[in-house]
C-alpha cells in the first residue's frame, strides 16, 4: 500500500490478472419435469430402494442440479458439494462427489408419474463416517447383510477365485455350469489386481435366492482385493445386483464382523 503518493513524482502501478468463476447458470424453458418430480427420481436411482437405502436421507439436496433432457429423456444430475446421505440402518455419514448421473428413460409419463428406466449410470468417489450414536451389535449384523451378495461380495469373490465358496452358483442359459468355463481371470502387471473376461451373458445366483445377470459378451475388466472394478461402465448387472445403489453400499475396506 502507498502511504504518500504525492510526494512521487512518478508512480508505476503494475496489476495482476485474476480470473473469478462464477457459477454456471443456465436459461431455458419448462423441461417438462418439476424439481419435485426430478428429486423423487434422483433419491430412488441414487439411494436406491432396499430396506438400507429406505433408511437414508440427503443432507443437502438444495446442492443438487437436476436436468432433465426431453429429446432424449435423460435425467442427469451434478452437485455444487458432495452429496451428503445419512444412513441410519448401517450407520454411515457418506459424503459423494457426483462425477456423472445419468437416468434414460424408455417412456416417461410427467402427468401420470410413470417412468420406465432404460438405463442407470452413476460414477463418483465417496467416503464413509461411521455414526457415532449407534447399537454395535445391530449395526454389524445390518452391515454383514447388506454386505452378503452385494456386487462388492461377489467381486471379491471373484478376484479370490471362490465364487462356490461365497455360495454363488453361475447358469447359462438355465443350466448350471462351472463358473471358471465363463469367467476367465488371468495376472496383472499389478499384482493386487486381476483380468477378468466373461465370455457370455450369465445369470449369477446368490445363496440360492438372489438372482442377477451380468449382461453383455466378451466382458473385460479388472478387479482388485477390496472388489473394486474398473471400468464400472462396462460391468452391468441386472436383477438383484442390479437394484443395488448407494444406500446399500459400504467402505471399500469393509470386512465382515467388524465395526470401524
Amino acid at each position: 500500500m502507498i502511504a504518500d503518493y504525492r510526494t512521487l513524482s512518478f508512480l508505476n502501478i503494475e496489476l495482476k490478472e485474476r480470473t473469478d468463476s462464477l457459477d454456471e447458470v443456465i436459461i431455458n424453458t419448462n423441461d417438462g419435469l418439476t424439481r419435485k418430480q426430478k428429486l423423487r427420481q434422483f433419491r430412488k436411482e441414487f439411494l436406491g430402494t432396499s430396506m438400507w437405502a429406505k433408511s437414508c436421507k440427503i443432507l443437502n439436496e438444495n446442492d443438487l442440479i437436476l436436468r432433465y433432457h426431453k429429446p432424449t429423456k435423460t435425467l442427469t444430475a451434478t452437485s455444487k458439494n458432495p452429496v451428503i446421505v445419512q444412513n441410519s440402518k448401517l450407520q454411515y455419514e457418506i459424503a459423494y462427489d457426483i462425477i456423472d448421473f445419468e437416468i434414460i428413460y424408455n417412456y416417461v409419463d410427467e402427468r401420470n408419474n410413470v417412468f420406465n428406466n432404460k438405463s442407470v449410470i452413476y460414477l463418483g468417489t465417496s467416503y464413509y463416517k461411521p455414526l457415532l450414536d449407534r447399537d454395535k451389535n445391530r449395526t454389524q449384523k445390518n452391515r454383514l447383510k447388506a454386505y452378503n451378495g452385494s456386487v462388492q461380495h461377489f467381486m471379491r469373490a471373484l478376484y479370490r477365485e471362490q465364487l462356490e465358496a461365497y455360495d454363488y452358483q453361475i447358469f447359462f442359459k438355465g443350466f448350471m455350469v462351472n463358473p471358471w468355463d465363463y469367467f476367465k481371470t488371468s495376472k496383472h502387471e499389478n499384482p493386487n489386481i486381476k483380468q477378468v473376461v466373461v465370455e457370455e451373458q450369465v445369470t449369477i445366483l446368490y445363496n440360492k435366492k438372489a438372482q442377477s445377470s451380468l449382461l453383455g459378451t466378451d466382458t473385460v475388466f479388472v478387479v482388485d482385493q477390496y472388489g473394486n472394478y474398473a471400468p464400472i461402465n462396462k460391468v452391468l448387472f441386472v436383477g438383484d445386483m442390479g437394484s443395488q445403489r448407494i444406500g446399500d453400499s459400504l467402505p471399500y475396506d469393509y470386512e465382515p464382523n467388524s465395526l470401524d
